[in-house]
């Protein structure tokens, strides 16, 4: 009796090899969009349960039918808890052929999470890489007029292709018109605010220039500043600026918050000038 197998024609072998792999398509299908869902949800115990079970069939580039990737919706939803989570379990945020687009640059389109940017500026290998347009995210956020992201990223290494935001324009502009919460993001980042390569001048310093009377941003700026005394190229302090300029409430406040005034007040030095 003969013990040979019959071989199977490979036409049924390819069928059935096509329908296992279509069948486990659908099941890693079926895990991405729950995963969606769960993220539009922001159940962060879901979440967690999904990439438990099924973590290394996550892909943050999975498009939804609406064409909106799973890294987009995790970056817009702005849950910071929720995007560690995504992080912690070695998601792939560094674009694949259909979505060319480094995490960055979607960040920048649709995030508004500083924590969420902080992130992705702590796994990215390389701040400067371009784009398949060749532009480095710092270009992207000129582009888009993303002040706060630009000023993040050269804090943290990124090289400005034209110009740095660090201008007098550009910081005057974000104290007097930005909210304070966004304020509040930049100096716990670490950004100074401060004017210039060498920083001389200090956000403090042109508030006062200014006179731009938002006490909330004057408060924050003190908070965040341990040089409330540096001088200028000029060798004023903000508390010498605010009196030059006829303004007791700000220096008072600065006074308040450990600012030194000059041994000769600039009244007693008027007062010398003028009786000797």
């Amino acid at each position: 009796m003969s013990t040979n197998k019959i071989k199977r024609p490979d036409s049924i072998q390819r069928k059935e090899n096509y329908i296992a792999a279509k069948m486990s398509k659908l099941r890693d299908d079926e895990d991405q969009t729950l995963l969606q869902r769960a993220i539009m949800k922001n159940e962060n115990s879901e979440v967690t349960n999904i990439l438990i079970r099924n973590f290394s069939n996550a892909d943050m580039n999975y498009r939804s039918r609406d064409g909106v990737s799973t890294l987009q919706m995790a970056i817009q939803e702005g849950d910071a808890n929720l995007f560690k989570e995504l992080i912690d379990h070695g998601i792939n945020t560094n674009g694949d052929s259909f979505d060319p687009s480094p995490a960055l640059d979607v960040y920048i389109y649709y995030g508004e999470c500083i924590e969420i940017l902080k992130m992705l500026i702590d796994i990215c290998p390389d701040i400067n890489k371009k784009n398949h347009f060749g532009l480095t995210p710092h270009d992207v956020a000129i582009q888009q007029s993303d002040i706060a992201t630009a000023l993040i990223l050269e804090h943290n290494g990124a090289i400005p292709t034209y110009a740095s935001v660090q201008s007098e324009d550009v910081i005057e502009s974000l104290l007097r018109h930005s909210n304070t919460g966004l304020i509040e993001g930049l100096l716990d980042q670490g950004c100074t605010l401060n004017i210039g390569a060498d920083e001389q001048k200090t956000a403090l310093h042109l508030y006062c220039t200014k006179g731009l009377r938002r006490p909330e941003v004057l408060k924050l700026l003190l908070t965040h500043s341990p040089e409330i005394n540096k001088k200028n190229h000029d060798g004023l302090t903000a508390h010498d600026i605010a009196i030059q300029y006829g303004d007791l409430e700000t220096a008072d406040y600065i006074k308040q918050h450990g600012a030194k005034p000059p041994v000769i007040s600039y009244f007693q030095e008027a007062m010398q000038s003028v009786f000797g």
